[in-house]
């Protein structure tokens, strides 16, 4: 489900390649909720976990790299960052050990409107004016 194609490409090989591991975590997602395991639960959280920690990372970098090549982000761009992080800061682990398919369907299409919405919109931004100071 989570295929990396050119179009995602920003560019900017060090922010490709974070982009290219949440793809990898989206796909885990994924077949984690294709497996036929009865409890995910264990399998969630550290998915969960993971997710919110390397995008944590990645936003981080790539704050830093257009921050330290006089690219603004914008405040739209900030905001959507900080609410991604807050959406996976707030799951419940009640909600998640009780509805394990509804919490994977539920992270699964938020992973995947990101992409497309966070990905492949806000982030081509920054990629020309970081390109043009020669930062690939």
């Amino acid at each position: 489900m989570f295929e990396w194609k050119e179009e995602f490409e920003v560019n900017v090989k060090a922010l490709d390649d974070q982009h290219k591991k949440l793809f990898q975590i989206g796909e885990e997602i994924f077949q984690t909720m294709k497996s036929d395991k009865l409890d995910k639960y264990d399998d969630i959280m550290k998915l969960v976990y993971e997710l919110h920690n390397y995008t944590a990372y990645h936003f981080n970098d790539e704050e830093r790299i257009a921050k330290e090549n006089g690219i603004p982000l914008s405040q739209k761009h900030l905001e959507q960052h900080k609410a991604f992080l807050l959406k996976l800061m707030e799951v419940k682990t009640i909600d998640i050990d009780e509805n394990q398919r509804d919490f994977l369907i539920d992270i699964l299409g938020f992973v995947a409107d990101w992409i497309a919405n966070h990905i492949l919109k806000t982030d081509k931004e920054y990629s020309v004016p970081l390109n043009e100071k020669g930062i690939y």
